[in-house]
């Protein structure tokens, strides 16, 4: 099955269950909508994540030179999230945006 019909089953599925929740629930609605896009994006980004450290994985076990970038890689990962948080503590800290 092609990953595009793939989708548009899970796209259906979802809305599906949703209604099944809340038959009364306008399906046009902002919320309705929004639950159903955090939904599909929380799945894609979980399996792009899975995708992502599988890819790793296999690299980090091809070689020693690519377990060493693979740790590179992981480490500066880390420590650009470190960052980030930091910048985020700062723009509240100081009221910037």
């Amino acid at each position: 099955m092609k990953a595009n019909t793939k989708l548009k089953k899970y796209v259906n599925d979802t809305i599906v269950n949703e209604m099944d929740k809340d038959p009364s629930a306008d399906v046009l609605s902002e919320g309705f909508v929004d639950r159903i896009a955090n939904h599909i994006k929380k799945i894609l980004t979980k399996a792009s994540t899975d995708k992502f450290t599988s890819e790793l994985e296999s690299i980090a076990k091809s070689n020693p030179a690519g377990k060493k970038a693979v740790k590179k890689l992981v480490d500066t990962i880390s420590q650009v999230e470190k960052d980030m948080l930091e910048v985020e503590r700062m723009i509240a800290k100081y009221g910037m945006d």
